[in-house]
């Protein structure tokens, strides 16, 4: 991660943070559907991108287990990415967690500004301006 990302990843309610099986078809979906088609780094890492820095990553296991890592660039104006990414929580029925706060939070454009407002990620891009 870089000095700029903040990472957040998205929490079930009956299985924490890995994503249910039954919905992960219903996820790759709806990211094409926000994103355009992922960049596979390998085949188990997708990446689904905005252009602008912004991306969602699906992270799978052998045992067909997976997570969804949002990460949110701090230098850039993310509006658009927040937006797409509120839809696809509200759709999923999901929160989101920030490691590095230790907090948990709804999927809501305000709550995801004040985390990354509180971000060491918001702090670099600040002190770079």
């Amino acid at each position: 991660m870089a000095a700029w990302q903040f990472d957040v990843m998205a929490t079930f309610e009956d299985s924490g943070t890995e994503l249910p099986p039954a919905l992960r078809t219903r996820a790759q979906k709806l990211l094409v559907e926000g994103f355009g088609p992922p960049r596979n780094i390998t085949p188990h890492w997708q990446v689904f991108e905005d252009g602008g820095g912004n991306q969602i990553e699906l992270l799978s296991s052998l045992d067909g287990s997976c997570e969804l890592w949002a990460r949110i660039d701090a230098r850039t104006d993310a509006e658009s990415f927040l937006t797409c990414l509120v839809l696809f929580l509200i759709e999923m029925e999901c929160e989101l967690y920030a490691p590095e706060l230790d907090r948990r939070f709804a999927g809501h454009m305000d709550l995801i500004k004040e985390a990354l407002q509180a971000s060491t990620a918001w702090r670099f891009a600040l002190d770079r301006h």
